[in-house]
């Protein structure tokens, strides 16, 4: 019984040998390698101090630097109006009788009446209380397979609030 522990420990410190390879020193002609080792293994662990520091803006990182110029933290706060700067195309779906919807997303919310514009037809826009910074607007599209402008017109003012480049998909 003694004779076999003696072996398995034996065994078992030859096999924990031939696992772990040993470190190797560089050779001594080789400065470049060995400045290269020395300032990937730093000898002081830095310290790290943390600061308060100011934001212009609490707009995501993904939003392009002019719009973030142009907003800043009280003015986001303080204006509860529509962003339109900011309103993107969600999506397009051709419905039936030859109708298209476009599914406008504004940050900030909307309110009042819209209309809108695709090449040269009027789509008419609503907004659905579950979503308030979505306007749907659908109409009769002929420009299929095509690039076209939309405009997004508020009904009052009769003004342009947004305007995209959008590729009408084939039905």
């Amino acid at each position: 019984m003694k004779r076999t522990c003696i072996l398995v420990l034996l065994i078992s410190t030859l096999l924990a040998a031939c696992n772990f390879p040993t470190a190797t020193a560089p050779a001594a002609n080789d400065e470049n390698a060995l400045a290269q080792i020395e300032a990937a293994n730093p000898t002081s662990t830095p310290s790290i101090h943390y600061t308060a520091q100011p934001t212009d803006s609490i707009l995501p990182l993904a939003t392009p630097k002019s719009q973030l110029d142009q907003l800043n933290l009280a003015t986001v706060v303080a204006n509860l109006d529509p962003l339109f700067s900011l309103a993107q195309v969600l999506g397009m779906a051709h419905l039936e009788d030859d109708l298209l919807l476009v599914t406008i997303e504004v940050p900030g919310g909307v309110q009042g009446d819209y209309y809108a514009s695709v090449g040269n037809e009027q789509f008419k826009c609503e907004i659905l209380s579950q979503y308030p910074n979505h306007i749907y607007c659908h109409g009769k599209c002929s420009n299929d397979g095509q690039y076209v402008l939309l405009k997004l017109f508020e009904q009052d003012t009769k003004e342009v609030v947004f305007e995209a480049q959008i590729g009408i998909p084939p039905p």
